[in-house]
């Protein structure tokens, strides 16, 4: 008796499914009652199926006990209204569940729509105006009540939001729909999980458009050239560009083959330069592009302020953790960098999740069924080792070469395949590297002939 059976000889209507079952616990609990006292509600049948009452024959199955029943006389907008009145009340759903319950509700009230409509066509003139009026008749209960969303959500006990993607969860993920209902789901983890399969089928079909086109020409385009005539080139004959990320000289000192003093020049002409070139990035960008620009702690105020002043959206200062930093004396050691994300528009912008997602500890440590499916998106602090000399991807002969693990989230992230993406201090070509391989197209500018050439090599064999 302990064991869950199909209802023997009792199919059920399409109207008794709207509503989830009973969890198991629950129905045996209710087979029990009934084994020891009998049904007290008869099973309402419709068609020869149960309409209302399918809890009620899966416990007479299991307690070997035969239902008693009686019959719904209407038609079969009729039979949907009546289960709706009944159940709604007296079930106790979470939000998510009650708006699955109105998105099958809505879905088969189309259907006997369309079937009246067709069953008028194929009568007589007189007959089809006698169908037309009691179908239409039939239908009139639910019409107030559904007829915008927030009417809709206020009589299923549910919210206004869920209206819509439990539509599109019931249509076209029935699976996730099922999981609702068992309480394993919530409406907009769903919905996000939909998104998430829409969005990676769409990635996946623009990479083999852009996989075809590369079989015919190079998917990277290297200048070797300034910054501000390369920036130009870009914005005039190539652009624009979905996305730029940089991380451009820092005034420290170091030497990039012109001598450590290039890279030493008076504070305010730095800044100077820094707004020039940035002001040029900003030309090279789509409306929905966005800067990822990276930068050290003595330029990093200054940086904030120039993309401000261009008119940026500064989304977030991210600060990269290097872990294996640098050893200061009278002064605590440099392990971190900053890295600006801005965008050219408020909200508008290319945005993937899921490269920049890990599990959460909601889903790794507690096994809380609220987290979301997809994971947490990053923090705004990344701890990504940087390259030491040991390192595998270290290029010997680069002196600030950074690591695929980082520049490759961001391009994932900010961009799709077929996109545009330059960095105007290509350097060794990391930036062009996670681009091409992932089918964006590719921009590196550098003023360094040998830079241009060690990138070239790397990209061919990328």
């Amino acid at each position: 008796m302990g064991t869950r059976v199909d209802t023997a000889n009792l199919a059920w209507h399409p109207a008794a499914c709207i509503f989830p079952m009973m969890p198991n616990d629950e129905l045996q609990s209710l087979a029990d009652d009934i084994a020891k006292h009998g049904l007290r509600e008869p099973v309402v049948m419709f068609d020869g199926k149960v309409l209302d009452g399918r809890n009620r024959s899966a416990a007479c199955a299991i307690a070997q006990v035969k239902p008693k029943t009686i019959e719904f006389n209407g038609t079969a907008a009729d039979a949907l209204a009546f289960v709706w009145s009944k159940n709604r009340t007296r079930r106790h759903l979470t939000s998510s569940q009650a708006a699955i319950a109105d998105a099958k509700r809505s879905q088969l009230d189309e259907e006997y729509k369309k079937a009246i409509a067709e069953t008028a066509k194929a009568q007589p003139k007189n007959q089809h105006q006698k169908q037309s009026a009691k179908g239409n008749n039939s239908l009139s209960k639910q019409d107030d009540t559904t007829r915008t969303d927030a009417k809709r959500a206020e009589a299923a006990g549910t919210n206004r939001k869920y209206i819509k993607p439990a539509e599109k969860i019931v249509a076209t993920r029935p699976d996730l729909a099922e999981k609702i209902e068992q309480g394993k789901l919530t409406v907009p983890q769903a919905a996000a999980e939909i998104k998430r399969t829409e969005k990676a089928a769409e990635i996946k079909q623009k990479a083999e458009a852009v996989a075809e086109l590369s079989n015919d020409q190079p998917l990277w385009t290297l200048i070797n050239d300034d910054v501000m005539t390369g920036l130009e080139s870009v914005r005039d004959n190539h652009g624009p560009a979905r996305l730029i990320f940089t991380d451009p000289p820092y005034n420290i000192g170091i030497d990039y083959g012109d001598g450590a003093e290039a890279d030493a020049m008076p504070h305010d002409k730095f800044v100077g330069w820094c707004k020039d070139w940035l002001a040029l990035c900003k030309e090279c960008l789509t409306d929905d592009g966005s800067l990822w620009l990276m930068t050290c702690d003595e330029v990093a105020a200054e940086s904030c302020m120039i993309l401000k002043d261009l008119g940026f959206n500064i989304r977030n200062w991210i600060k990269w953790y290097e872990t294996f930093g640098v050893n200061c004396s009278g002064k605590f050691n440099r392990t971190s960098r900053h890295i600006f994300y801005a965008t050219m528009h408020k909200r508008a912008m290319v945005w993937n999740a899921e490269p920049v997602s890990r599990p959460s500890d909601r889903q790794t440590k507690y096994n809380d069924k609220r987290a979301a499916t997809g994971g947490k998106i990053w923090d705004d602090v990344w701890q990504i080792p940087r390259l030491t000399g040991t390192c595998e991807e270290r290029i010997p002969t680069f002196p600030t070469q950074l690591p695929l693990a980082l520049v490759e989230p961001i391009v994932l992230c900010a961009s799709e395949p077929g996109d545009l993406v330059v960095d105007p201090f290509n350097g060794s070509g990391t930036t062009g590297v996670a681009s091409v391989r992932n089918g964006r197209k590719y921009i590196g500018i550098d003023k360094s002939e040998a830079f241009i050439d060690l990138a070239q090599k790397r990209l061919v064999i990328s």
